[in-house]
């Protein structure tokens, strides 16, 4: 079990801190920031058949030759690769994504700073937001919250550095 919200929580929280780039003017702007390799903790909240705990990973972004960004996610027994872009005419930033416990997710946003979407893993639906916030321009904070029957509630906390 911890492994799946793991897996959700590290998906939810790409997808959601990728776009967010505090004074970049436009979205290519927003996706070129992320370029380059984050040092992550997240912090996952306590559940039912889920203790908790802190995890540790390193995130590393490159430009792929279509124009998106391409994320892939490594840490102690796990993997994850997602893409970012933003579609121009609907003005929409996308994300989707999936792992190595087979955990697929996607979300979007309007204004790359609450993300909303769903996850599935173990062939269950849930959806999901993240908020984002970025104290300096090489930091972020990424609180990630599942709902179940109605109600919100925190998966994680994340705290990202560059490198």
């Amino acid at each position: 079990m911890r492994r799946s919200i793991l897996s959700a929580v590290v998906l939810t929280s790409v997808f959601a801190f990728a776009l967010t780039a505090s004074g970049a003017s436009t979205p290519a702007d927003r996706l070129a920031y992320l370029i380059g390799t984050w040092n992550c903790s997240i912090k996952l909240a306590a559940t039912a058949g889920n203790a908790g705990g802190i995890s540790q990973g390193v995130w590393t972004f490159t430009k792929s030759q279509a124009g998106a960004v391409h994320a892939h996610w490594a840490g102690p027994g796990y993997e994850a690769d997602d893409y970012y872009g933003y579609n121009v005419k609907t003005k929409t930033y996308w994300i989707v994504g999936i792992d190595t416990q087979g955990v697929v997710g996607s979300q979007t946003s309007k204004d790359d700073i609450t993300f909303t979407g769903s996850f599935t893993a173990g062939g269950v639906s849930s959806p999901e937001r993240d908020i984002i916030t970025r104290p300096t321009a090489s930091r972020f904070h990424d609180l990630s919250e599942t709902e179940a029957k109605g109600v919100w509630a925190k998966a994680a906390d994340t705290e990202c550095t560059k490198t």
